[in-house]
C-alpha cells in the first residue's frame, strides 16, 4: 500500500491524503440507504468520479437540506459522511451508472460501506 501511495502522491499531488482517506477498509461496515424523492428535493451527495472508479464511488461530501443530510440526523449510526463510499444504487454498481439512476428514480436504494474509521 505505501508503494501505491507514493505513485499516487507522485502523480497527482496531494492525493495521498485522499487515498489513504478513501482506501477500501480490511473490514468494511456495509449498510443500505433508502431514499424516496418527491418533487426536485436532491439526493445531495457529492461523489468523486472517475472512469477507474472501483470498489464503489467516494463521497466527497453531504449537502445540507438534502435527502441524505434528513436520513442523517435520523438515523446517526448510518450516517452517510465524507470518505464513505457507494457500492451500488437500485442494484447498479459501475459508476455511470449509479450516476444515471440517482439522476433519474424516485426511489433510491443505496448500499453505503463505511470509511476506515
Amino acid at each position: 500500500r505505501r508503494v501505491l501511495r507514493a505513485a499516487v502522491a507522485q502523480l497527482q499531488g496531494g492525493a495521498r491524503d485522499l487515498s489513504e482517506k478513501w482506501m477500501q477498509p480490511a473490514d468494511p461496515e456495509e449498510w443500505e440507504v433508502v431514499l424516496t424523492r418527491k418533487g426536485s428535493t436532491k439526493i445531495g451527495l457529492v461523489l468523486v468520479t472517475t472512469a477507474h472508479s472501483r470498489g464503489g464511488l467516494p463521497v466527497r461530501s453531504v449537502r445540507a437540506e438534502s435527502l441524505i443530510a434528513q436520513h442523517n440526523e435520523a438515523n446517526p449510526e448510518k450516517a452517510v459522511n465524507e470518505g464513505d463510499r457507494v457500492l451500488s444504487v437500485n442494484g447498479k454498481g459501475s459508476w455511470h451508472s449509479i450516476l444515471e439512476v440517482m439522476q433519474d428514480a424516485t426511489v433510491n436504494k443505496f448500499v453505503i460501506v463505511a470509511a476506515r474509521g
